[in-house]
């Protein structure tokens, strides 16, 4: 099998991928109508707590 002939196999998938692309572009509404049915998350209110570690806990870093 040369090497022509696998990049030949491969055009068929770039032209489905570019059709792909093309639709969502025209149509946006296909991907981005699951976005509004989804949890609503104030980032405001998000807090994170990291443990405190005792001080023989602590990683010891070395430089040589």
């Amino acid at each position: 099998m040369s090497t022509g002939q696998i990049y030949w196999g491969s055009v068929p998938f770039v032209v489905m991928q570019l059709a792909m692309v093309g639709t969502v572009i025209a149509f946006p509404g296909m991907v981005l109508a699951s976005l509004e049915s989804g949890p609503k998350i104030d980032p405001s209110k998000i807090q994170i707590e990291l443990p405190q570690l005792a001080p023989e806990q602590s990683p010891q870093i070395q430089f040589k």
